[in-house]
């Protein structure tokens, strides 16, 4: 029997989506079962039944864009989880730029979609800004140094990072690195390591400290079982040393296997501010790009009015957008020289 999701496609990230199944000359009860297959890593949240041929479903959207199968066994229904993630609604967004209402309904008549030819391009221009500049990931990410052949993108891991150098003065000195990205979430493991196949030494959990926020990643070795050494030898960790060829260093010899990202970015009342100065920032690209859309018919038609009665606003929002990003860095950016 045909059976329809509503809505179609769902966006990558960790928030939970409602979607409403709905089938043709079905016979669905309380007691249908529901599952996801797919890679995406979506799964379902809860399930609720409202008819022989209605049943709502709540589902975490996944991690990779993915065409996902929810079957009972004899109906199956197909959803997209799409690439889209947007920290801000389009519809807000919307809002936000109602004086240009007039500028949407020319463009529409022109067969672009606002959503997803305009505003989503804006989101996704805003959020790359912000995660290349400062290493914020706006939504958790599993990633890894050396995926294994078992490991699949999208449902073991979501991206590969680069190794680290190795830096050690002495053996009383621990050692400290930062992350790429962040925040960090959790830290699967830290490893010396020059290639795939040539580990040399894994670092013990318990050697290992974390300051999530600013991706900090600290190696207090111990030996102490009280301390929670176990007795683990610390000659594994520091023989690099030995082998430094130049200021104790050497080169991406360091593996970090670490999920990061902001969990919950969409409803976490700490990230408002955030959130509202996405908001400015795509308001003002939004403007820029309608008005390389518009033919310059349509510009010498009145709609410039809009554009320009809404120029010192989207100045305003520019400098607000700037203004959030220099702060966000001066408070929560690592040490710089102690990146490597």
């Amino acid at each position: 029997m045909p059976v329809y999701a509503t809505p179609s496609s769902v966006p990558i990230n960790s928030q939970l989506q409602s979607v409403i199944l709905t089938g043709v000359g079905t016979a669905w009860t309380s007691d249908t079962i529901w599952v996801i297959t797919g890679g995406s890593g979506a799964s379902i949240s809860s399930q609720q039944f409202i008819s022989p041929t209605s049943v709502s479903l709540v589902i975490a959207g996944g991690r990779s864009a993915a065409t996902l199968a929810i079957s009972n066994g004899t109906d199956t229904a197909y959803l997209s989880v799409s690439s889209a993630f947007s920290p801000v609604s389009p519809q807000d967004v919307i809002s936000k730029c109602a004086p240009l209402n007039s500028i949407f309904t020319i463009l529409s008549g022109m067969g672009f979609d606002v959503v997803t030819d305009l505003i989503q391009p804006c989101i996704d221009s805003c959020t790359s800004q912000l995660q290349q500049a400062k290493g914020i990931l706006l939504q958790p990410q599993i990633i890894k140094t050396f995926p294994t052949e078992s490991d699949v993108l999208g449902v073991t891991y979501d991206m590969t990072d680069d190794q680290y150098n190795y830096i050690v003065s002495s053996p009383q000195e621990c050692s400290v690195w930062y992350t790429h990205y962040r925040p960090i979430i959790s830290v699967q493991q830290v490893a010396l390591q020059y290639s795939p196949n040539n580990p040399v030494f894994t670092v013990p959990a318990q050697w290992i400290r974390v300051d999530q926020f600013i991706g900090r990643i600290t190696i207090v070795p111990v030996i102490d079982p009280l301390l929670g050494g176990g007795g683990v030898p610390l000659t594994g960790y520091y023989m690099p040393l030995y082998s430094a060829v130049t200021m104790n260093v050497v080169p991406n010899l360091v593996t970090i296997d670490y999920t990061a990202g902001i969990e919950n970015v969409l409803t976490d009342a700490k990230w408002a501010e955030l959130r509202k100065n996405i908001m400015f920032k795509v308001a003002a690209d939004v403007r820029r790009m309608a008005w390389e859309l518009i033919p310059q018919s349509h510009s010498l038609d009145g709609v410039s009015d809009s554009f320009s009665s809404t120029s010192a606003l989207a100045d305003f929002w520019d400098k607000q957008w700037d203004a959030y990003v220099i702060k966000f860095g001066q408070q929560n950016a690592p040490i710089m020289w102690g990146i490597v």
